[in-house]
């Protein structure tokens, strides 16, 4: 017992340390010389979090899936552990089984701000039966007054559910509500807007894209993989738009002008 806590600790040291093969080697070995049942829960939450950290994520869920069942654990921890594996089933395309473990975020009473992002998420993975029970959930959060700060995620999530459902010029609607209802000027408003951007980029509105990228562009994390592509729109966009909006301007009061 002793000597396999020793390599589960001196492994979680090297994984800090970014030593990563010294770290794999210690999993490995604690692996193979079978995990004392007082540490197997331990075991499986530790090198779970070590492949999270290195993008393994296949190899990581059912470690993960383990350690989410783990006992003696507090309902505020249960409900950090599934909405983890909540994303890393979003990230290998598994909506139904991410819907479904942002929903046992939910069913722990966790923390308000861990439920509410709980439901926000769902909507990024949302199914056609679900989307109008979410829609009328989402409703219901617009007008609660402690949701005051967060109504761009909101609305940004009401968006999603449309966008979902192909419904595209509802989905503008939300995102725009959200943007306009937005306090905090963060880096959700930054997200919403670069959703609502490409939007009017795919439609060809390109006023209303640079619009959206100029602003998103000052939220968005630099390091963020949307970011490259965000700085070049809106840097062509920056030129552009002058020149469609004369485009638009002139074949509008030429139709104007053909008029009885």
């Amino acid at each position: 017992l002793v000597v396999a806590e020793c390599r589960m600790r001196m492994a979680q040291c090297y994984a800090e340390l970014d030593w990563n093969y010294e770290a794999e080697n210690l999993f490995n070995q604690t692996s193979r010389d079978s995990i004392p049942y007082q540490l197997a829960d331990e075991y499986e939450a530790l090198y779970a979090s070590y492949l999270l950290q290195h993008e393994r994520f296949e190899e990581a869920v059912p470690h993960l899936e383990k350690a989410v069942k783990r006992h003696g654990r507090t309902k505020k921890q249960k409900a950090r552990e599934y909405y983890l594996l909540g994303q890393v089933y979003e990230l290998q395309n598994r909506p139904a089984d991410a819907y479904k473990a942002f929903q046992k975020v939910i069913a722990q009473n966790p923390p308000y701000e861990l439920e509410f992002n709980a439901h926000i998420r769902q909507t990024e993975v949302v199914t056609g039966k679900t989307a109008p029970k979410l829609i009328k959930t989402l409703n219901h959060m617009a007008k609660d007054p402690n949701n005051k700060e967060y109504l761009d995620q909101v609305y940004y999530a009401i968006g999603n559910i449309y966008m979902a459902q192909q419904d595209t010029l509802k989905a503008i609607g939300e995102y725009e509500k959200g943007a306009e209802k937005s306090t905090r000027n963060g880096v959700e408003k930054g997200i919403l807007l670069l959703h609502l951007g490409n939007i009017y980029w795919e439609r060809a509105k390109y006023s209303d894209a640079q619009r959206c990228y100029a602003e998103a562009v000052g939220l968005i994390d630099k390091d963020s993989k949307e970011y490259p592509q965000l700085n070049k729109r809106s840097s062509i966009l920056d030129e552009l738009v002058t020149h469609t909006e004369a485009i638009e301007l002139q074949d509008s009061l030429q139709r104007l002008a053909k008029l009885p």
